[in-house]
């Protein structure tokens, strides 16, 4: 899936996965025109990508490390690969599919509304660090797999509620 700048058409995409990679809310500049686009993107964004990224990656770490800690056999290398390149691209594509669908608010999209990057982008990356660590410290070890599977339905749970929160904050604002 490719973005594309609305004023000169060119794809902007790398700079769409790029916030998003890095959590930081704002509006994308492209780089061939300096045309800033409509859409904001907010931490109710940044939340949703969080969560994907966050479960995805724990869920491919955990099956990798157990298919390679099973029978050493070339069909187990070839998935444990298999399954790097595709959360490379499901991060790749889910990035520019939740900026251009806005799930859960295409009413308020293109809200600017006043946050604090800098705080934003920290709180996020330190809670992408924290979790990653919990589930890998949980999915590594076979007797803690029930506490790891708990542990992700819990962020679910929790990371839901932030995000209904963040976009009822949004819905909310003056701005």
């Amino acid at each position: 899936m490719k973005v594309n700048c609305e004023s000169c058409g060119k794809p902007i995409t790398a700079q769409v996965n790029s916030l998003f990679e890095q959590f930081e809310p704002g509006r994308v500049v492209c780089p061939h025109c300096h045309h800033q686009q409509k859409r904001y993107i907010s931490e109710a964004d940044l939340l949703i990508y969080f969560c994907f990224s966050a479960v995805l990656y724990s869920i491919v770490l955990v099956l990798i490390f157990f298919l390679l800690n099973w029978k050493m056999q070339a069909w187990i290398l070839i998935l444990a690969v298999g399954l790097f390149v595709a959360a490379y691209f499901a991060m790749k594509y889910g990035s520019a599919m939740l900026y251009e669908r806005a799930y859960f608010k295409p009413d308020i999209k293109n809200k600017v509304i006043q946050e604090d990057v800098n705080t934003v982008r920290k709180r996020l990356k330190t809670q992408f660090i924290l979790f990653m660590l919990v589930a890998f410290m949980f999915g590594t070890q076979p007797e803690f797999i029930p506490f790891f599977f708990i542990l992700i339905a819990a962020f679910l749970a929790l990371t839901v509620i932030k995000v209904r929160l963040a976009i009822r904050n949004e819905r909310g604002c003056d701005r």
